[in-house]
């Protein structure tokens, strides 16, 4: 999974026809408020053993400042198993 932000606010990515979209659209490719709890889609057939990419841009505060510190915590990683902080074995997160 691959996360990236952006201090502004604005519309997400919109999603395709196809049946890879209809697996992420409710979970990746969008903005999300700060304060907001996001996971990643669900193990399925269609997507076991494949990489996925989702980014997420963060709506901002009103007021704050233009560079403001966005921290991420992960609460639990639902592939693969983490090794070590960089490297997930029997997934693809990085």
């Amino acid at each position: 999974m691959v996360l990236g932000g952006s201090g502004s606010g604005g519309g997400g990515g919109g999603s395709g026809g196809g049946s890879s979209s209809d697996i992420t659209k409710d979970h990746c490719n969008k903005t999300v408020d700060i304060f907001e709890d996001i996971s990643s889609p669900e193990v399925s057939n269609q997507n076991l053993g494949r990489p996925l990419t989702c980014w997420y841009r963060f709506r901002t505060l009103k007021g704050a400042p233009r560079d403001f510190v966005l921290r991420l915590r992960f609460k639990k990683f639902k592939v693969g198993q983490l090794l070590n902080a960089t490297h997930c074995e029997g997934g693809f997160l990085q």
